[in-house]
């Protein structure tokens, strides 16, 4: 590119104008100081007719207009490259200027012309800009109106070889001056003289930019921008140039990306998912939690939440979880960005490749079972988490007997997700994955042919030799055998022949084949949704469904919910509807031990089956006298004596209450432990 003056000659020696841009069909070429051949580049969608850019102001606030085809009028800055952040400002537009003095925009449509009084600062707010432009009528110039000049406060304009020349407001070009040189006390004196809404305005835009919280606050208020002014006052609070206070002033300009450095550069990693969950960057904020290994759980429920509320189902490749792939080699976890994920391995784990099929491989959200092809028994659990150490090292379920089928679900909080197996006399078990390395398996079911788990819910369902069940909530009911009979309902299939196989069961409708024939059967929709609210928390708009439907299997299965959540008030209230009166006594007992004391929460691990849970709170708590009457209740002879002799205490009661057992069951004692104190 070569400089020259205006009549024609080369300036190579000397220093050129601040920007040349050069238009080549839809690319934009920006050069920035000759000297240096820096070139720039932005693809917009449609082709261009028309660039200008500003011939006034610091490097930092040099901006570039351009109208394309369409004649919609756009604006960036030219050092926001090469990623350029492009912003709408205007429609119908023919031709635009920049003012020679000052960064004011005049832009000129069919019968009127536009002025943009703080085009650049206040492009990334669709509020200010229209309080910072004004729009007059060209009627009285007459037809074929062209812009000649931009100087000062004067536009020039040319219609039929007349001439028109019209003034915008000077205030505003002072403020323009008085903002490139930094004098904000006396731009803050002319607005409160001059008291105009559009004065304010500018300079609400260009003291933001410039971080100046004080007098863009006095400018929004002003100006009748209430909610600006309140998060202003928001931004004051998290401290004087602290790095979220930059990051919300970046987020307030539009700088999106520039807050999202800030954060992440002074290691505010929450702060920086928190930010792109709030601005909806899903993928930034996956990316994120994933490379620091941290909040990936908030990540997941509140991209849930979101797309719940839109009524939507997952479509981003990122978050959709991850697929198995098995060749003759080895076993591989992909996700669905072609990312290799993990290579489970587990011993003899590769002459075990040949054997595998879908039924003794499973995968969920976040976890991978795999049937064991030497020993049957034995199920291997890999964690899929970043950074989990079970990917590596993965914890092993031993059952009693062989297994035919495992399958994890497909739904839920880490914590809420559960593997079931059939083992080959056909029963239905149950666990929670994340119980490891100690599982505790419950038995919900027998005579199981075949199960598949929802993929919107923790919902069962499994097939039997002439009929199929539901459980609606086998995670949370698997520790009581009456509310796994409340919450699961059996239905015959003898109208769909013989043959059955299980094909899908997505949303509520569960999908069947026969002998080629496709059938679709419905479960119970407000127990979908019942179980969409537990995921988010809901407790107050499942109850009122709960009140409005009044179904004893809802009932049933919000009560398994909100006891293992220790809600206990709407557990009091599910359970009594169900009609389970032992239960509404046992829970006024647990509510009068205290909220939230030890004795509490050690009672409701005892009710929602977690016996050994109950017992480390106790001791933890330093509750040993509570702890050993614990033990000695649920006739845990061994750990009792353990706790008396460790602590010594309560060491009479303990043997008393092992001679009150025996002496009822007319037996000798048997025990090492006791009769080697009784000797």
């Amino acid at each position: 590119m070569v400089c020259r003056d205006d009549s024609g000659r080369e300036r190579a020696g000397q220093r050129p104008h601040p920007v040349y841009i050069l238009r080549l069909s839809a690319h934009l070429f920006v050069a920035h100081q000759l000297t240096i051949a820096k070139n720039r580049t932005h693809q917009n969608k449609s082709a261009l007719v028309e660039v200008a850019v500003c011939r006034f102001g610091n490097p930092d606030d040099q901006y570039l207009v351009f109208i394309d085809v369409n004649r919609d009028l756009f604006i960036t800055n030219v050092r926001s490259g090469p990623d350029y952040i492009i912003h709408k400002i205007g429609t119908q537009v023919c031709t635009v200027m920049w003012s020679s003095d000052t960064n004011i925009l005049v832009g000129l449509h069919d019968s009127c012309y536009s002025v943009w009084y703080c085009p650049g600062e206040a492009c990334t707010d669709p509020t200010l800009i229209a309080l910072t432009t004004f729009t007059f009528d060209t009627s009285e110039f007459g037809k074929n109106i062209t812009l000649e000049n931009f100087e000062g406060a004067n536009v020039t304009f040319r219609s039929s070889g007349a001439i028109f020349t019209v003034s915008v407001k000077t205030y505003c070009v002072i403020l323009h001056k008085l903002f490139a040189d930094n004098s904000w006390e006396r731009a803050l004196k002319l607005c409160r003289l001059v008291q105009n809404q559009i004065l304010w305005a500018t300079l609400a835009a260009m003291a933001s930019k410039r971080n100046q919280l004080e007098i863009s606050e006095e400018a929004f208020s002003a100006a009748l921008q209430i909610d600006k002014v309140n998060y202003l006052n928001f931004m004051k609070d998290l401290g004087q140039s602290s790095p979220e206070q930059m990051a919300e002033n970046s987020i307030m300009n539009g700088r999106v990306q520039e807050a999202e450095i800030i954060l992440l550069h002074n290691r505010k990693i929450r702060e920086a998912i928190l930010f792109c969950l709030r601005m909806h960057r899903w993928s930034k904020a996956l990316e994120i939690a994933q490379k620091h290994d941290t909040d990936l759980e908030l990540v997941m429920k509140e991209r849930r939440k979101y797309l719940q509320a839109l009524g939507r189902e997952e479509h981003d490749p990122s978050y959709l979880a991850n697929f198995l792939l098995v060749d003759n080699n080895s076993i591989w976890i992909y996700t669905y960005t072609g990312r290799l994920h993990l290579n489970p391995r587990f011993p003899a784990s590769q002459s075990q490749i040949p054997h595998l099929n879908s039924r003794c491989v499973s995968l969920g959200l976040d976890t991978l079972a795999i049937r064991d092809y030497s020993d049957q028994s034995l199920i291997h659990v890999f964690d899929l988490l970043p950074g989990a150490t079970r990917q590596e090292e993965p914890y092993t379920i031993q059952n009693k007997s062989a297994l035919v089928e495992v399958a994890v679900c497909r739904f839920g909080n880490p914590d809420d997700q559960y593997l079931v197996f059939i083992d080959v006399n056909r029963d239905l078990f149950i666990t929670n994955v994340r119980s490891g390395p100690d599982y505790i398996i419950h038995k919900i079911g027998t005579q199981v042919c075949t199960v598949m788990w929802s993929s919107d819910t923790n919902i069962l369902v499994g097939l039997h030799d002439s009929c199929y069940s539901v459980w609606y909530c086998p995670g949370e009911a698997c520790t009581d055998p009456t509310l796994i009979a409340l919450t699961t309902f059996t239905f015959d299939t003898s109208e769909f022949g013989k043959n059955i196989t299980l094909e899908n069961f997505e949303g509520a409708n569960v999908t069947f084949r026969s002998s080629g024939a496709i059938f679709t059967v419905s479960v119970k929709t407000y127990c979908v949704i019942l179980h969409k609210l537990f995921a988010d928390n809901s407790w107050e708009r499942a109850l009122k469904l709960c009140r409005l439907v009044q179904n004893q299997i809802l009932w049933a299965t919000l009560a398994a919910m909100a006891s293992k959540r220790n809600q206990l008030e709407i557990s009091e209230e599910a359970f009594s509807a169900a009609l389970q009166i032992d239960k509404v006594n046992y829970l006024n007992f647990m509510k009068d031990l205290g909220q939230s004391s030890p004795e509490q929460m050690a009672e409701n691990s005892i009710m929602n089956g977690r016996v050994q849970e109950a017992e480390i709170i106790l001791l933890h708590n330093r509750k040993i006298r509570e702890a050993i009457l614990f033990c000695l209740r649920m006739h845990r002879w061994s750990k009792a004596l353990e706790i008396a002799q460790k602590h010594d205490t309560d060491l009479e009661l303990v043997m008393k209450e092992r001679r009150k057992y025996l002496q009822a069951l007319g037996r000798e004692e048997h025990d090492p432990s006791y009769l080697a104190l009784q000797n």
